[in-house]
């Protein structure tokens, strides 16, 4: 299925030019926003979307169906986002509850292969979940792969037929690298093993296809690139591998009919909404749905040309004026961050801010993320700054 279906029509009217794009923000009047890595920009949809919903609450008392009637879209949405069907979908409050879920409907007792290979830039809260697993008796591997090609030579070491589950993220929250997820499924499915993929710092940034991918499990959340709001996620699980997931992380939206109200007996709905628990984040879901349409309004095709090109521009204006980055230089193994070195990264994340440049910081590196929303004019106003702050960073000599 092609990652773009569903994208032909959206709620939103939006001339494809930057500048009228760019109107809809309303924080890019007056700074610079290149954390959409942390928080993406909040967009006057977006925030008609919480108007929407607050004023169903105030009206209508409770609108119970038309607010069920939102996550279905929201369901709907991430599916045509990630090219599946809407069946492969669950609506979770964060990356780690889904997967949390997931993990829970694995019998690791019965199942013969008890190991689990994860690469070293895992966000620490997937990490943590996965070496949680040993009380079931499971091997956690990690593996290096701060770098794209090197990659794929260490999973292939680590991945055997004991392998029940490669985790990986797909973009480095730490230096940006991305993963080719293609040849990484390959390597997995070889040994019989899942792919199991944390999207939340790609998603929003380009093109993906779960199928065209070889995903087998794909989470991510929608507070960053895909400019909707914080308390919502989404985990998507391929079709075949649902019959033999049995969460015992439950709840009632995860029940065949969530309005059934017995309690006799655990009855898991058919599709991926077993992976759900309980009540879900209303507001939450009416910001992500409408982020999502924001992003659908443009597609992802021309958002990751845009993204693409900016990120090489960044590069090498910050290596030219003698600083030191740390994502790859090759387009196909980056996504939308650009990492540069930094001797005291939180005092330049600071001196960024006082100058209205939004950027973080993780692994001693001034994280920058790039987005359509952002111009050459973001990335001469971060230059100027960065020249202002140069004994902060480190320069490329240093290396």
């Amino acid at each position: 299925m092609n990652a773009m279906n569903g994208f032909t029509e959206t709620a939103v009217n939006v001339d494809h030019s930057i500048e009228v794009f760019r109107s809809q923000f309303p924080v890019l009047e007056r700074k610079v926003h290149l954390a959409s890595n942390a928080r993406g920009a909040m967009s006057t949809h977006v925030l008609d979307s919480y108007h929407s919903y607050l004023d169903s609450w105030a009206n209508e008392g409770t609108a119970f169906t038309g607010w069920l009637d939102q996550q279905e879209a929201f369901r709907s949405a991430v599916a045509s986002l990630i090219g599946s069907s809407t069946a492969e979908v669950a609506v979770t409050a964060s990356v780690t509850a889904g997967l949390a879920s997931l993990l829970s409907g694995i019998d690791w007792q019965s199942e013969g292969r008890r190991v689990i290979v994860a690469d070293d830039q895992n966000f620490p809260s997937v990490m943590y979940l996965l070496h949680a697993q040993a009380r079931h008796g499971v091997e956690v591997r990690v593996v290096p792969a701060a770098d794209s090609e090197a990659a794929i030579a260490e999973f292939e070491a680590a991945i055997d037929t004991d392998c029940k589950l490669v985790c990986v993220s797909h973009v480095s929250f730490r230096n940006g690298r991305r993963l080719d997820l293609a040849r990484l499924s390959a390597v997995a499915h070889r040994a019989g093993a899942w792919l199991v993929v944390d999207d939340y710092h790609c998603s929003g940034t380009r093109v993906i296809d779960v199928d065209a991918d070889g995903i087998d499990v794909l989470t991510s959340g929608t507070a960053k690139f895909l400019l909707g709001s914080p308390g919502v996620a989404f985990l998507y699980v391929r079709e075949s591998l649902i019959p033999e997931l049995h969460p015992t992380i439950t709840g009632w939206f995860a029940q065949r009919d969530p309005n059934d109200m017995q309690i006799a007996e655990h009855r898991e709905a058919d599709d991926a909404r077993r992976f759900q628990v309980g009540s879900t984040p209303v507001p939450a879901i009416y910001g992500s749905r409408a982020g999502i349409e924001v992003i659908a309004s443009v597609g992802l095709r021309r958002i990751q040309s845009r993204i693409s090109s900016l990120t090489a521009k960044a590069i090498d204006a910050v290596e030219s004026a003698g600083f030191v980055t740390d994502t790859p230089r090759n387009g196909e193994h980056r996504a939308g961050l650009v990492a540069i070195g930094a001797k005291r990264p939180e005092e330049a994340v600071r001196e960024l801010a006082a100058r209205d440049i939004l950027v973080t910081t993780r692994s001693g590196n001034i994280r920058t993320a790039w987005h359509y929303y952002n111009t050459e004019q973001d990335l001469a106003a971060l230059m100027n700054a960065l020249e202002d702050i140069g004994g902060l960073l480190l320069p490329r000599q240093a290396i």
